[in-house]
């Protein structure tokens, strides 16, 4: 056509290739017209499509691909801040660095802290970083995955200075500094910007950005990108989902085969008994599923929860023992919320056994590392641990007439100890104790899984027996 000729040697790299199309309909960049030389009265109000390369980019304002590309590179600068924060403490003190690292990877308190710390502190430096790599790279991972690029309005890449300046203006007018709550109310409007008027605040008349058309490549790279950035509750419902259908196909399929009853293959193939219900607890950065009866509920982390599970973790020496799982009779939680005065008949607990402080892998299978704790056991005194535990002046919680009653293995899964002893502490009197402990390793980490019944509760040593078996080989069996 006559005005595709006239201005086609005139036009800037970013104008290139313009369709017949575009080129009869000539149209906004980011919301705001681009001067012509011909044909003024053809700049109509829609969003323009004239992008570097025609055929495979647009200018539509796509929020949510912009956002999720920010919260992606967003997640990336945060994990290089928390490497070099554990590569500083490494340098100054290896012990304490493994340290955070187990803290980090076990706890989701210290997880959510971090969080909190990164959003509200680190994010400028993020943004800043983020400006930065623009404009050496010309895109950053998450762009790059969500198909979003950004250039000046002449079609040239941003510079430092272009980048540093569009990184303060996003934490100052996307952000709203960072404050609070109120942040989160600014992300929305500027989207809710974005959507209406075809550009943000910080990009309107400097920048242009546009995204990649949708083809099934690009399709494949978005889901990948949501994947990337799903919190980990995502991952744990998905997790419980697969273990869940795992273990219904299992029970099918082993009903089937009369030659082996469930008691013989039930260390082999593990089958859900329908007087238990799935929990979880998270374990160096890996959500794991543990069988506990219909009537406990898991301890949360959280609130008046949260302090409940705590005052039960620093009763154990945290140099040695880490809790991560807690769990006790649905009716008498909900009583101690209550009143908060918890008194709890019978007990279900997860514990990581640290080496040199810290959470550490053990180099030898499951069999082999059961038998050494067999072997271990018979040569310690089972008093004199007592004594050593007792000593610590700072427990509230002292063991009295403890008696090892019996051990044995559960196959090559767990050793598994039986004691009984009499508990005090500052706010209960004395109160007899039968605990079943088992001792595994779980995805080559050590960990002890303890079942407790007060005395004036009504389980038998058979249904402790069965608690923690099942707690033990759900837990193995969702690796």
């Amino acid at each position: 056509m006559k005005f595709e000729k006239r201005i086609e040697p005139t036009l800037k790299p970013i104008e290139t290739k313009i369709s017949e199309e575009i080129s009869e309909d000539p149209a906004l960049v980011n919301g705001t017209t681009q001067d012509r030389t011909t044909d003024r009265t053809t700049d109509t109000a829609r969003p323009s499509q004239t992008t570097e390369d025609n055929s495979t980019r647009i200018t539509t304002p796509a929020p949510f691909l912009r956002a999720f590309a920010k919260i992606l590179d967003l997640q990336v600068y945060f994990l290089l801040f928390l490497l070099l924060f554990f590569a500083y403490a490494y340098i100054n003190d290896p012990n304490a660095a493994y340290d955070l690292l187990s803290l980090y990877a076990s706890d989701p308190r210290f997880e959510r802290l971090w969080g909190l710390f990164a959003v509200h502190v680190l994010l400028l430096p993020a943004l800043l970083l983020d400006g930065v790599i623009l404009a050496l790279c010309g895109t950053t991972i998450g762009k790059l995955i969500f198909g979003i690029k950004v250039r000046k309005i002449n079609g040239e890449k941003l510079t430092i200075g272009n980048g540093l300046s569009r990184g303060l203006s996003i934490f100052v007018r996307g952000f709203l500094l960072g404050i609070p709550i109120l942040y989160i109310f600014s992300i929305i409007f500027s989207m809710i910007r974005l959507s209406s008027k075809g550009a943000t605040s910080w990009d309107e008349s400097r920048y242009i950005v546009t995204k990649r058309r949708l083809t099934n490549k690009s399709l494949l790279l978005v889901i990948f990108g949501i994947f990337l950035i799903l919190p980990a509750p995502a991952y744990s419902v998905l997790e419980k989902l697969y273990t869940l259908v795992a273990s219904r196909i299992s029970t099918i399929i082993n009903s089937g085969d009369d030659s082996t009853s469930i008691e013989e293959s039930r260390f082999k193939n593990y089958l859900l008994s329908p007087n238990f219900k799935f929990a979880d607890f998270r374990l160096m950065n890996r959500n794991y599923n543990i069988a506990i009866p219909n009537d406990f509920c898991k301890v949360s982390y959280d609130g008046i929860e949260g302090r409940l599970f705590e005052n039960v973790e620093s009763r154990f020496d945290s140099n040695k023992i880490k809790l991560f799982f807690y769990a006790v009779p649905c009716d008498e939680l909900n009583a101690g919320k209550a009143t908060s005065n918890f008194v709890f008949s019978k007990w279900i607990q997860v514990q990581g056994l640290l080496i040199d402080k810290s959470l550490q892998s053990v180099k030898i299978s499951r069999a082999e590392f059961v038998q050494s704790v067999a072997a271990h056991s018979q040569k310690i005194d089972f008093a004199t641990e007592v004594d050593k535990f007792n000593s610590l002046e700072t427990r509230d919680f002292k063991v009295d007439d403890a008696d090892l009653a019996s051990s044995y293995q559960l196959e090559d899964f767990a050793y598994v100890t039986e004691a009984n002893f009499k508990a005090r502490d500052d706010k209960q009197p004395e109160y007899g104790v039968r605990a079943l402990v088992g001792t595994t390793l779980l995805n080559q980490l050590p960990v002890n899984v303890g079942v407790y019944e007060r005395d004036s509760g009504n389980i038998n040593v058979n249904q402790l027996q069965d608690m923690l078996n099942e707690a033990i080989l759900s837990m193995l069996s969702s690796k």
